[in-house]
């Protein structure tokens, strides 16, 4: 991009040698950066640190990034004049306490004229925008003060506010811009909002160029935090931050301004009519409408998949609610649960209930009899009178049915706040499970039903052995009755997938059977592929010590579990 001539204001290194390699040249201009002064009770004469050519108005492209506040150390030599023709030269003086002087503001309102004047020859302004600051100088030569904005270098900017964040969102409505610019949508980041009128005035002292701008970027309200202004000649683009900046305008003046400034881009776009359909090569139209079609596949798959994705979220949000919501909505989200793990007389007990004083939460009419359960959203953990107040609900229920058939339990979301693994698992005291014992009923919570949801689509667990768990009492563990517990690994050898271990149970176990263990709440299965016993390989094992080859490795201290019947997930719904 040589015949293209482009200026460089407060650019950072990186970007500037980065262009370079990449075959963009830029001259390396600056309107001074922070200064941080020398500790000083007195007064400090400073000088603004321009360094721009002279023949600004014969370049092409000015690139200026706001937001490199990188510091530098006051050296009095670098801001002390010379040589001096006349008394018109004037310092600017920083008073204590201030350790800071920065230059930005008023050397950008001293090159208003050279903007002004760039524009109307024709030329390309990019500016990354910065929080906007108005910074006060106070003039040696008369001793008066005048403050000045980041943004007094152009007349007709948008009335702007600080603020900051990055979430951002493309606007649509420019196809070629749009493409572009959502290709980097998630690397912006902004500090400033723009109010962007709806029609600029046709005022010349406080428009550019008597145009619209035109809104690019919005933040997550809908505030505009990226703009442009084009004429036919003349395009002004503000620019929120942007991670990568090198790429960005890599591409952005190779591939997509010369499109809207061809002038400004003689050896990008010196061929263009070769890109006419009258000179295009055989096969290419239609390699052209190839690719187009698959585009727009490409399109109609991806938005395919996000309805997908929206309707996964829709059915299965009970999941989660699970883990987050207290009250009628961690009910109804249990209760989507139960009726998906197979019961199918699953109600809503305080809706359906027509007395005054509160019953159970869930109730479900079983051919063992009834389940009722209380259900809590917490943001700790449960006292006693909460673990244990579905005793009265089962009681009353008993009497009612004149029959001991009646089987309660508690479900709580406890420490609902936290991630789920991080919550204290189980949240009960050992007290409060005696209790429960006790009393015959069941303390139950949400995490382990959100668990044991994939442990049934695993198939590690069916649905039938499931919904037998909530006949069970005290901390329910969702271990079917089924399983038979064989011990806990006391050896383990590389990648833990090789263990050593004593059976506690005359089972017989054979190559290929699977095995089940809980590890901090996740259902988990692993397959034996190889037994050893005395290092002698054998087909199967039925007591003693013996070595297992796992098909993966597990952690330590967990209970493995084998199933009842070597024909392993035949489940029943």
């Amino acid at each position: 991009m040589k015949e293209t001539q482009i200026c460089g204001i407060n650019l950072r290194k990186e970007t500037v040698d980065g262009l370079t390699k990449r075959g963009i040249e830029v001259y390396d201009g600056e309107i001074g950066f922070p200064t941080r002064l020398t500790p000083s009770r007195g007064s400090i004469r400073c000088l603004l640190q321009n360094t721009y050519p002279e023949n600004l108005h014969e370049y092409d492209i000015i690139i200026m990034d706001l937001t490199n506040d990188y510091e530098v150390e006051y050296v009095k030599a670098d801001h002390t004049h010379l040589s001096v023709k006349n008394d018109k030269v004037s310092y600017i003086v920083c008073d204590y306490p201030q350790t800071i002087f920065d230059p930005r503001s008023l050397s950008l309102t001293l090159m208003t004229k050279e903007f002004k004047d760039f524009l109307e020859k024709g030329g390309l302004v990019i500016v990354f925008c910065a929080k906007d600051e108005n910074i006060s100088y106070r003039f040696e030569k008369d001793g008066h003060y005048e403050e000045f904005s980041l943004y007094d270098f152009l007349y007709g900017i948008p009335e702007r506010e600080n603020k900051s964040g990055k979430k951002t969102i493309v606007d649509q409505t420019e196809g070629e811009l749009f493409n572009f610019l959502q290709k980097y949508n998630g690397k912006f980041s902004y500090e400033t909002i723009f109010d962007i009128p709806k029609q600029n005035s046709s005022n010349a002292e406080r428009y550019i160029f008597g145009l619209e701008y035109k809104p690019l970027i919005y933040n997550n309200e809908h505030r505009v935090v990226g703009f442009c202004s084009l004429t036919e000649k003349s395009g002004l683009f503000f620019l929120p931050i942007i991670e990568d900046q090198i790429s960005f305008l890599d591409e952005f003046l190779h591939d997509i301004v010369p499109n809207y400034l061809p002038d400004l881009f003689p050896e990008i776009v010196k061929e263009n009519w070769l890109k006419e359909e009258r000179y295009h090569l055989p096969n290419q139209n239609r390699l052209e409408a190839e690719k187009k079609e698959l585009e727009q596949n490409f399109k109609d798959a991806i938005a395919n998949k996000k309805r997908e994705i929206e309707q996964n979220k829709f059915s299965l949000s009970f999941l989660t609610d699970m883990l987050t919501k207290k009250d009628q909505e961690l009910v109804n989200a249990t209760i989507k649960f139960l009726k998906w793990l197979g019961f199918t007389t699953v109600k809503d007990g305080d809706s359906t209930n027509v007395k005054s004083k509160k019953e159970e939460d869930i109730n479900i009419e079983t051919e063992k009899g009834l389940i009722v359960i209380e259900v809590k959203g917490l943001g700790g953990t449960s006292k006693d009178s909460e673990c244990s107040q579905i005793r009265k609900v089962i009681h009353r229920r008993q009497r009612e049915r004149n029959s001991f058939d009646v089987y309660g339990h508690y479900i709580v979301n406890h420490q609902r706040h936290k991630a789920a693994e991080k919550r204290n698992n189980p949240p009960f005291s050992k007290d409060q499970i005696q209790d429960a014992e006790d009393d015959e009923r069941g303390l139950i919570t949400t995490w382990q039903l959100f668990n044991l949801y994939f442990a049934i689509e695993k198939t590690i667990i069916s649905k039938a052995d499931a919904r037998s768990c909530f006949y069970e009492t005290g901390l329910v563990d969702f271990i079917p009755k089924s399983m038979i517990a064989i011990g806990t690994p006391k050896e383990f050898f590389p990648k833990n997938s090789a263990i050593v271990i004593d059976l506690i149970t005359e089972k017989n176990l054979a190559i290929g059977d699977k095995l089940m263990y809980v590890e901090e709440g996740e259902f988990k299965q692993v397959e034996i592929i190889s037994i050893k016993v005395n290092d002698e390989p054998v087909n199967d094992v039925s007591s003693g010590e013996v070595g297992f080859k796992l098909d993966k490795p597990i952690g330590k201290n967990l209970q493995l579990y084998a199933y009842s019947s070597s024909k392993t997930n035949s489940l029943g719904i």
